[in-house]
């Protein structure tokens, strides 16, 4: 049986993973296992986002992606094209 409360969805590559339970159940963004899999693919995520909200210039946001080791293969679409357009600059 799948308990769909224990599960969510990646939002950078969109894979299934078990989040941290009690980060979950104080529904805060801030803990990064409620948005990410992964470390790496919170880091998209923290570069992506400063980026679309202006924090982060085209040139910085390029420098974080660079550092960190992903395939764009494996990025959900909106953040793949995202990604492109940071990485393109």
């Amino acid at each position: 049986m799948n308990d769909n409360k224990n599960t969510a969805t990646c939002a950078v590559c969109g894979k299934p993973y078990k989040p941290c339970l009690s980060c979950r159940s104080q529904n805060r963004i801030s803990y990064w296992r409620n948005i990410a899999d992964s470390i790496n693919c919170y880091k998209i995520f923290l570069a992506v986002s400063q980026y679309n909200n202006g924090y982060l210039s085209k040139a910085e946001a390029k420098e974080q992606l660079e550092a960190i080791p992903f395939d764009e293969n494996d990025l959900r679409e909106p953040v793949r094209v995202k990604v492109a357009e940071i990485m393109e600059g």
